[in-house]
């Protein structure tokens, strides 16, 4: 039996056999050394070696999926150089031989005895860790390649998993907002309908609008109810005493159209007698200090002038 051994890229991917075994190669050593002896030469079963060979290398090439040539054809063996020419032109490929007993030619080895055989020198090959050949490794690249392989399974992995709770993440936050933003309708529907019922709001407004006109609505009424109150009279009567009592409405020829008093401002219109007698008007409400500012009236018809009270200017 003659194993064959597949090297892709220094590594062992594939080991056969063929049923011609090692007497009949070397009788064919034998035969190309004495081409008188005949008898021993059975042109068929060299032929039947070749193609047995070759249908090998195909099948090896087609099981690993290499679709680059075989480049050389390595025969291990002693005196075999015959047989790798013989091979070189029966398979037009490049075929060395190599001499296991070679392993021996070194300065750290020798051999004790010189007869040893070429199943003994294999053994003694693989035995010897000469520093040629102790990083040599035909399974290193299968390891790398399944611990790379590995490796590119965890982050595959790891990527996969950050994908599904990133995506995780995004799908709960969006149901959440969905969420939020149905309760928040529902919530805006609620008011509005409560609004219309106790205000009679329009219909057709928003919520916004709704709250706007509702809110000047509670302050209109507020302001009635405080027109009514005991503090709001008694402001008023003070605020009246005290521009009674600063300003002669006789001496200016005051005549009054409008007065409006409340607790932050109060609005003048009217007409005096001349530009003196407005001059004297507008002295008179800022020596009264009842107002952070006067304006200038200019003429003695005044049109509505607004006078804020001290009072409101902290509020």
């Amino acid at each position: 039996v003659t194993s064959i051994g597949y090297i892709v890229d220094g590594l062992l991917r594939r080991v056969h056999s063929i049923p011609t075994g090692n007497e009949h190669l070397k009788s064919i050593v034998h035969r190309e050394s004495r081409p008188e002896d005949e008898s021993q030469e059975s042109p068929g079963t060299w032929q039947d070696f070749v193609r047995s060979f070759q249908f090998t290398i195909t099948s090896c090439a087609q099981q690993t999926k290499t679709s680059a040539d075989v480049q050389q054809v390595v025969i291990v063996g002693s005196n075999e150089k015959i047989l790798a020419d013989k091979m070189k032109e029966a398979l037009a490929i490049d075929v060395v031989s190599f001499d296991p007993k070679k392993l021996l030619d070194n300065k750290i080895y020798s051999a004790k005895y010189n007869n040893i055989s070429h199943e003994e020198s294999m053994g003694i090959a693989n035995a010897l860790e000469l520093a040629d050949n102790e990083e040599f490794d035909l399974n290193q690249k299968a390891v790398e390649r399944s611990e790379n392989t590995l490796i590119n399974r965890q982050l595959m992995t790891a990527g996969i998993l950050s994908l599904l709770i990133c995506g995780g993440l995004l799908v709960n936050r969006f149901f959440s907002l969905r969420s939020l933003n149905q309760e928040v309708r529902v919530a805006e529907q609620e008011t509005l309908e409560l609004l219309q019922e106790k205000f009679k709001v329009s219909e057709d407004l928003s919520l916004e609008d709704a709250l706007k006109k509702v809110s000047t609505q509670v302050i209109n009424e507020e302001w009635l109810w405080f027109s009514f109150s005991p503090q709001m009279r008694s402001l008023f009567l003070v605020i009246l005493e005290a521009l009674s009592g600063s300003i002669d409405r006789k001496a200016i020829g005051l005549q009054l159209l409008k007065l409006l008093i409340d607790n932050v401002e109060v609005k003048l219109e009217g007409s005096t007698r001349d530009i003196d007698a407005v001059n004297r008007l507008e002295a008179d409400l800022k020596a009264s200090k009842l107002f952070t500012s006067v304006p200038d009236l200019q003429r003695p018809n005044f049109g509505t002038i607004t006078l804020t009270l001290k009072r409101a200017r902290g509020r």
